[in-house]
């Protein structure tokens, strides 16, 4: 009995090792807790996080990696344009927008108008060059919307993806749409004016200036309001958040577009006044400017001088000035100071009448019904002459070679009158000899 309690307790002390031998192993052994993070991490931590939110900063490089394309890629990029594009509807759009009028319309129509029709109506103000024309300018349009396909995709297939990026060639569609439509709107209002007041469409006149530019300026400002419509629809609240600055927005441009206000109110009143208007011929009260009107805009005018130098003069300017418009003026006037010797002096008044008999032979435009002065007289004594005067006025407007050749016929008139009574004219240059003499004396 003594033997058996020794066993007993063998087999207890190795059930109790091998139980302990599984628990050690078999559970992991406890780990120490983690230190604190320190505060370095914590800065680098919270530097990440406000990266996130930056507005350049660390975006420039994300966007240059998407243009990073691998070959792969670049097939995949090609493989999706090859199944959305159509290549033959891009020819056509381009092939009516830029090749079929001058191709397939203006040449055969030249050709047969010239052929068989030469009275007809020129092509160019033709009915069918209209129509080619509206064809040709939708055809444009839906060219630049298939580019703005082309791009998009490409964009897609780089990795670009924001909510705009879908709907931008609607966007641009609409766009272009409503621009053309205001653009013909424009035209067809300037052709209706022109037939209406025998003008060319090109240069309205007086009052039909006046009515095409506020007919334009009430056109393209619906058409402003359709557009910001149409993008505040497409962008939702980008477009509502940038509306939201048009109050500080027209407070600013309230206080800086005064004077630009103030021009096109006086643009207004030259287009309306009558007062002048493009191709005339106009000179300043005060004589610095002169000149032929090259341009009459909103809030200037361009006057182009003699010499063909360009000056931009504003509207304000241009009504507060007197002007005189020379092309205005039918009637011109031919002045002439004359100096004879001392003694010919018995003979001025015979010169005087032939002069004037002259003058009437050579000038047929002479005006002598009394509405005008026709004068030739002996004025005064001069320091080396008897001093004339012989004034004269015409039916010839006061610009162009008509003038200059009717002046010079006045000229050989008084010429032969001179010679005709055999006296002699006072040269200038001893007038100015005289006058240098005295101020040397002097």
């Amino acid at each position: 009995m003594a033997s058996s309690r020794p066993k007993r307790c063998s087999t207890n002390t190795n059930g109790q090792l091998q139980a302990g031998l599984l628990s050690f192993f078999s559970k992991p052994p406890s780990l120490p807790p983690p230190p604190p993070p320190s505060a370095a991490s914590a800065i680098n931590a919270q530097m990440k996080e406000l990266a996130k939110h930056s507005t350049i900063a660390g975006h420039v490089r994300n966007i240059i990696a998407k243009f990073r394309i691998s070959p792969e890629r670049a097939k995949l990029i090609l493989s999706a344009m090859g199944t959305a594009i159509h290549w033959e509807e891009l020819f056509f759009f381009y092939f009516m927008g830029w090749l079929f009028v001058p191709l397939v319309l203006e040449v055969p129509n030249n050709f047969i108008r010239s052929r068989y029709f030469p009275n007809a109506r020129p092509f160019k103000r033709s009915y069918t060059r209209l129509f080619g024309d509206f064809l040709a300018q939708a055809s444009r349009i839906g060219f630049v919307v298939y580019i703005v396909d082309i791009l998009k995709i490409v964009l897609q297939a780089l990795g670009f993806k924001f909510a705009q990026l879908q709907k931008s060639p609607h966007i641009v569609a609409r766009s272009l749409i409503t621009l053309w439509v205001a653009n013909r709107i424009s035209a067809l209002k300037r052709y209706i004016l022109a037939m209406q007041t025998r003008n060319d469409p090109g240069d309205l006149m007086g009052s039909a200036e006046l009515v095409d530019r506020l007919i334009d300026a009430i056109v393209y400002g619906i058409c402003s309001f359709v557009l910001i419509d149409n993008l505040q629809a497409d962008f939702g609240a980008a477009a509502k958040g940038f509306a939201a600055l048009g109050g500080v927005g027209t407070i600013v441009l309230s206080l800086a577009s005064q004077g630009l206000v103030s021009q096109v109110f006086y643009g207004l009143f030259l287009a309306s006044s009558n007062k002048i208007r493009k191709g005339d011929v106009i000179r300043f009260g005060d004589g610095k400017i002169a000149g032929l009107i090259a341009h009459m805009g909103w809030t200037d005018t361009l006057v182009r001088s003699s010499d063909g130098v360009m000056v931009s003069v504003p509207n304000k300017v241009l009504a507060d000035q007197s002007i005189s418009n020379l092309s205005r003026i039918q009637i011109s006037c031919v002045k002439q100071e004359l100096r004879f010797k001392y003694g010919d002096g018995d003979k001025i008044p015979k010169v005087m009448d032939d002069i004037k008999d002259e003058i009437r032979k050579a000038c047929p435009q002479l005006i002598e019904d009394g509405s005008r002065p026709f004068r030739a007289f002996w004025t005064s004594y001069g320091t080396t002459g008897l001093e004339a005067t012989v004034e004269a006025h015409f039916r010839v407007k006061l610009l162009g070679d008509p003038f200059w050749e009717n002046r010079q016929n006045m000229l050989i008139a008084i010429n032969r009158a001179v010679k005709k009574n055999r006296v002699e004219l006072v040269h200038l240059l001893d007038e100015e000899f005289f006058q240098a003499f005295q101020t040397k004396t002097k």
